[in-house]
């Protein structure tokens, strides 16, 4: 890929940060990059990337709403991404206390009775656009003309 065609596939999204040559320069930029909020205009998230910052060393970073994940699933996600990836280095989820799972227990047939009832006792012939009558004939809906179904 040459260099225009990466600057148009970029679009904003997709930074390339050169200059940085040490640790403690990529701790700096990555501390002054999370103070400032520059996703007003554009998707809510960027990927900076930092080639051969030391000798075998490259990283990329990605600035991101918090909205998008929780703290635990985006940790996972880009351990996976290391050299060091250990399943046994995961975050330790918080246990679940015996009220919350005595509840689950109690709860949960009641809740697939909920759903599995109505779906038992339902009309076969039911659909979005059906109201109670038989699935032939023209139908009318959101189109600009009528259905013959």
């Amino acid at each position: 890929m040459n260099e225009a065609e990466w600057a148009q596939r970029k679009g904003g999204v997709v930074e390339l940060k050169e200059g940085i040559s040490s640790d403690q320069e990529l701790r700096d930029f990555v501390c002054r990059e999370q103070t400032e909020y520059d996703l007003y205009d554009k998707p809510q998230y960027k990927f900076y990337l930092v080639p051969d910052y030391m000798p075998g060393k490259s990283a990329v970073i990605l600035k991101i709403h918090h909205s998008f994940t929780d703290g635990l699933g985006i940790a996972t996600f880009f351990q996976m991404f290391t050299d060091e990836y250990d399943p046994a280095n995961l975050p330790a989820m918080k246990p679940i206390g015996f009220c919350k799972q005595l509840f689950v227990a109690l709860i949960s047939p009641l809740l697939m009775l909920s759903v599995i009832l109505p779906t038992l006792i339902q009309k076969v012939d039911h659909n979005a656009m059906n109201t109670g009558k038989p699935m032939s004939g023209v139908k009318t809906g959101g189109f600009s003309y009528d259905l013959d179904v």
